[in-house]
């Protein structure tokens, strides 16, 4: 019992994921697996970064159960460790991080227009705050069921531009650094920079972006498959897109 029931669930999955894959998010594609490789080894040596020779590899799709849904759904991930694009992805990640720090602390724009908590400092304060003012007895959150898959590309990258030039326009700096050892972004007048560093201008953050759109594969049944609609989730920079495409 216990072997037809395992066999009944691996079916089950596989084919929700044959489900996924033949969806309007994903686009069998016709460019090898090795072309491929190849084509992001080159575009990161174009901006100072040397491809890892253990990220030779797509990323694959995986699922997990959303067992507080009824009836039960899955989340399917796509799994950015380890892959052509993950030093990209890990480098604008921190340099979108970085920016969205800066728009929050920008004295023009207000706080109301983030929507996503750093900590649990911003919901104790809130909390704290809200004790203090009369008729407040209740707390309401928000979730997006389908957030990363309903992404209109050509959207996004109109948010990610606009998102961009408005940090540059911010810091007034021609440049913004990545330190990929220490984990962290600065912008700066200087593009000088240690090995260990990857400088972007505005220019090259956007170009950069739009490649990890436009390059979002996943290998599924030894093929590879295009993502056309949303972005990948489980990827280094993905949360930040997420966020900046809301804002």
């Amino acid at each position: 019992m216990g072997c037809i029931h395992t066999n009944c669930i691996l079916q089950i999955h596989v084919q929700l994921h044959y489900d996924e894959i033949n969806s309007n998010t994903y686009q069998l594609h016709s460019e090898s697996l090795d072309d491929i490789i190849q084509r992001h080894e080159e575009f990161l040596k174009y901006h100072g970064i040397k491809l890892n020779p253990n990220n030779r590899k797509l990323p694959y799709l995986y699922a997990t159960p959303k067992i507080h849904k009824n009836p039960t759904k899955f989340r399917f991930i796509t799994s950015g460790k380890s892959t052509s694009l993950t030093q990209l992805s890990i480098a604008v990640g921190l340099c979108l991080q970085r920016g969205l720090r800066v728009a929050k602390n920008d004295s023009k724009y207000s706080r109301n227009d983030f929507y996503v908590i750093d900590s649990n400092v911003d919901v104790l304060d809130f909390m704290f705050n809200s004790n203090l003012c009369s008729g407040r007895k209740d707390i309401t959150t928000f979730d997006f069921s389908t957030l990363y898959t309903s992404i209109s590309h050509d959207q996004l990258k109109v948010n990610l531009c606009n998102f961009v030039n408005r940090i540059f326009d911010i810091k007034g700096k021609s440049y913004i650094v990545c330190n990929l050892y220490n984990k962290c972004a600065y912008f700066s007048d200087c593009n000088k920079i240690s090995k260990s560093c990857v400088v972007f201008n505005k220019s090259d953050l956007i170009e950069c972006l739009e490649f990890l759109i436009d390059n979002s594969f996943v290998i599924f049944d030894n093929r590879v498959y295009k993502q056309v609609v949303g972005i990948p989730m489980s990827t280094n920079s993905g949360p930040h897109i997420a966020y900046i495409y809301l804002h």
